[in-house]
């Protein structure tokens, strides 16, 4: 990919926030941490990102909350979506997560230069269908 990316990374955790974004970095991606739900529609704005990593445990509005804003505004909504969670839903709560967004992860079953392989074919994937 030619063009910059740029990650908005929804994490609360600073263990997860700071190895991912210093990672991303290291390998020549731009990265806004948010770490607070009530703030990413007014920083996507202003941020613009080529896609959205969102943590669905953060404290007061919920990943899930976060995600059904992003739904329902139509700029956000053409936005790729990867969820990176530490919290394992039983299987039909995952199932029905997985077809909101272009991603499902579990943060311990991956590493981060597999997540940046994920995050640029997405992008490839989501490029090619325009």
């Amino acid at each position: 990919m030619n063009k910059k990316i740029k990650i908005l990374f929804v994490e609360d955790d600073p263990r997860y926030s700071d190895l991912y974004t210093d990672y991303f970095r290291a390998k020549g991606l731009e990265v806004l941490q948010v770490w607070r739900g009530e703030d990413v529609m007014e920083k996507l704005k202003a941020y613009k990102p080529n896609i959205i990593l969102l943590d669905l445990m953060l404290p007061k509005m919920r990943g899930e909350e976060v995600l059904t804003l992003l739904e329902n505004d139509k700029e956000a909504n053409q936005i790729p979506r990867i969820i990176l969670t530490a919290y394992i839903y039983d299987e039909e709560q995952a199932a029905r997560l997985k077809k909101r967004v272009d991603d499902y992860i579990i943060k311990t079953e991956i590493l981060p230069n597999q997540l940046v392989k994920r995050i640029k074919k997405i992008l490839q994937e989501r490029k090619g269908n325009n």
